[in-house]
């Protein structure tokens, strides 16, 4: 591999950062292919543990100790407190070795943890530069304060949280998050639908914070057999939650709707398209697609630390209904079945939101 590559690195820990990783690089090789670039968790396969500790324990905190994850994701008194994971050495020499095989000298980083050890790693001049893109509409408090050449963020508000902190403000640019590119003309909205076409999404890639709302999503579409079938067409994305998919099934075959029930989805956006309504948990990927898209959003159960982050920016702005609980949800659809344009006009609210060319964007701000 040539000299000068750039990786851009993420932790299997939801499939936002991925997701968001593999966007950007597919940018970066449309529009500068002789550039060499690498998209890959750097742990994965190799320390498997990592990935598997992280994703456990911010499933237990945000199930077991949703309070405290989400102070602890949102506040700490310190903000360079994070300055101690620099030298965690067994992660930094297995970095060290795996950026000298590839040629690498520029990090993009979709995850804090790569994100921290990379800031060390550039003090010790073994990269030149690192930029990190927060995947969120807020930022997790351990987010490096110093040392990143640049952040890519979502909104003007997280632009000031970070300069709050004390990122320096000339360093933060609002973007959008990176998302596949949207092949849509820059002014579509999908005419509403005679019976009213509803997306629930209850699942993704790694399933993560909705493992504990099984409960939530059966309740869920109890009360949509009750709100009549004639008068909605519902799909349902399990995603790789193939247990959930099968009891779902099994709750279906006592009721009188019969919606359309698939896995994981490889072209979510194209489906999302289709849709009158999405119902979904705050992830910071998908709300970002939906935006794009523009989408009539209902909110379900958010979590702690990053959806209820996600949950709030879309609250300030009117840019989401908001279900916390499924009757609360029933209540939202029945009110759009009887006002069909109020799905229309929040279409047009969200795509003014949306950052369709995020990846487009940041690609341009770091390779000119």
């Amino acid at each position: 591999m040539k000299k000068n590559g750039v990786a851009i690195l993420y932790l299997s820990v939801g499939s936002g950062h991925q997701i968001a990783a593999e966007a950007l690089a597919n940018s970066i090789k449309q529009s500068h292919p002789e550039i060499p670039i690498i998209a890959e968790d750097p742990f994965a396969n190799k320390i498997d543990i990592l990935p598997s500790v992280f994703s456990a324990l911010q499933t237990v905190s945000i199930n077991l100790a949703p309070n405290l994850y989400d102070l602890a994701w949102r506040q700490k008194s310190n903000y360079d407190i994070y300055q101690w994971l620099e030298g965690i050495n067994l992660l930094q020499e297995f970095l060290i070795k795996k950026l000298i095989k590839d040629s690498i000298t520029r990090i993009i980083a979709t995850h804090v943890l790569p994100s921290i050890l990379c800031v060390g790693l550039k003090k010790r001049r073994i990269i030149n530069n690192i930029y990190s893109i927060i995947t969120d509409f807020g930022a997790h408090s351990y987010w490096p304060t110093s040392g990143v050449d640049n952040y890519f963020v979502a909104s003007d508000e997280l632009k000031n949280v970070l300069t709050y902190r004390g990122v320096d403000k000339s360093t933060i640019e609002v973007t959008g998050i990176p998302i596949k590119e949207i092949f849509l003309p820059k002014d579509f909205v999908k005419p509403i639908s005679k019976r009213i076409k509803v997306l629930i999404i209850v699942g993704g890639l790694r399933s993560g914070g909705y493992i504990s709302n099984r409960r939530y999503f059966q309740d869920l579409l109890k009360g949509l057999d009750q709100i009549g079938y004639e008068n909605l067409e519902i799909t349902i994305v399990t995603g790789m939650q193939k247990q959930l998919k099968k009891e779902l099934i099994q709750i279906l075959h006592s009721t009188k709707i019969k919606p359309r029930i698939l896995g994981y989805v490889e072209e979510m956006q194209k489906l999302i398209v289709m849709q009158d309504v999405l119902i979904t948990k705050p992830g910071g990927l998908i709300i970002s697609e939906a935006l794009a898209i523009g989408s009539c959003i209902i909110l379900s159960q958010s979590g702690a630390g990053q959806e209820n982050a996600n949950s709030e920016f879309l609250a300030r702005h009117n840019i989401a209904f908001r279900g916390e609980t499924p009757d609360q949800i029933i209540e939202i659809i029945k009110k759009l079945i009887h006002n069909p344009e109020l799905i229309f006009e929040m279409k047009i609210k969200t795509k003014s939101f949306g950052f369709p060319k995020a990846a487009q964007n940041i690609t341009k701000k770091i390779f000119g």
